[in-house]
């Protein structure tokens, strides 16, 4: 996919995203932010890089930015990548804005969201493979010599002793009549047809 403006502008929506989903999460799990002031510390670091003219986030912001437990860098990434974008297309301003809103406006919502639904893992099954998979190499070569000769003969029927060898290495008669009847539509005839020449 080639690397266009509207691409870019996703891909800092993306990593706006993922920089901000953890203190969401966080909410409903630990409650460490539920006023939102760490992500509106981030957001408001974002718009300050955005406005200002060197593309340097100011340094009061920048601070509390960093009690959000992000890292200089990665706060500062996000900015010159939002930068760039309004600067390569100034229209992107107002939805970068209304983003940056929106995440950190979700505490208000909060409260209404369900709890994520917990799976639990049940340790006494065990998992186990389909039927043909559990079958040694002899039953899958008595298989294929049982299909191929039925494929052999002008009428499909499956050579009785070839069959009761797979029968005896654990296919079911059903199954061997079924890989025939598969395979039949994949048969091609190499002879040419004979036509009546007068």
């Amino acid at each position: 996919m080639p690397f266009t403006f509207k691409n870019s502008l996703i891909f800092i929506i993306v990593i706006v995203v993922a920089l901000l989903v953890p203190f969401v999460v966080a909410d409903g799990l630990r409650g460490t932010d539920p006023d939102g002031t760490n992500r509106k510390a981030v957001a408001d670091a974002i718009m300050s890089a955005i406005h200002s003219e060197d593309g340097e986030i100011e340094p009061s912001l920048m601070d509390a930015a960093l009690e959000s437990g992000l890292q200089r860098q990665e706060i500062r990434h996000v900015a010159r990548l939002a930068r760039k974008e309004v600067q390569e297309d100034p229209s992107k301003l107002d939805k970068i804005q209304s983003d940056l809103e929106k995440l950190t406006l979700s505490t208000a919502h909060s409260d209404t969201v369900p709890p994520p639904k917990v799976v639990e893992f049940d340790s006494s099954t065990v998992y186990k493979p389909k039927a043909a998979w559990a079958l040694p190499h002899s039953a899958h070569v008595a298989s294929a010599k049982a299909v191929l000769s039925a494929l052999r003969s002008p009428t499909y029927e499956v050579d009785p002793e070839l069959m009761e060898k797979a029968i005896e290495e654990g296919w079911t008669r059903d199954h061997i009549l079924q890989s025939v009847e598969a395979a039949k539509p994949r048969i091609k005839t190499t002879q040419p047809e004979i036509t009546a020449t007068e």
